[in-house]
């Protein structure tokens, strides 16, 4: 009983070493530049489309929706709509 109680801690002792190592070695080959790696990691550099000329060309629409009046009480409507 006292074999395989010691044979357990050698065994669990050896994985401990064996994990401590693979660990210390992975952290030595981690880059300083974390911010870099994860964008080649998850690919998240883009380069971002330019603007489409022919937006630029287009102009606003000016409708009966576009007043500068917010707001407006029915009685000045109604003068409005006598004026026109």
């Amino acid at each position: 009983m006292k074999i395989l109680i010691g044979l357990i801690v050698v065994f669990l002792a050896i994985v401990y070493i064996y994990t401590f190592l693979k660990i210390r070695k992975k952290r030595k080959n981690i880059t300083p530049d974390a911010v870099q790696s994860f964008h080649q990691k998850y690919d998240r550099i883009h380069n971002k489309p330019k603007p489409d000329t022919k937006i630029r060309n287009h102009t606003k629409q000016i409708t009966r929706y576009n007043s500068t009046v917010d707001y407006i009480t029915r009685e000045d409507l109604a003068e409005d709509k006598n004026r026109n």
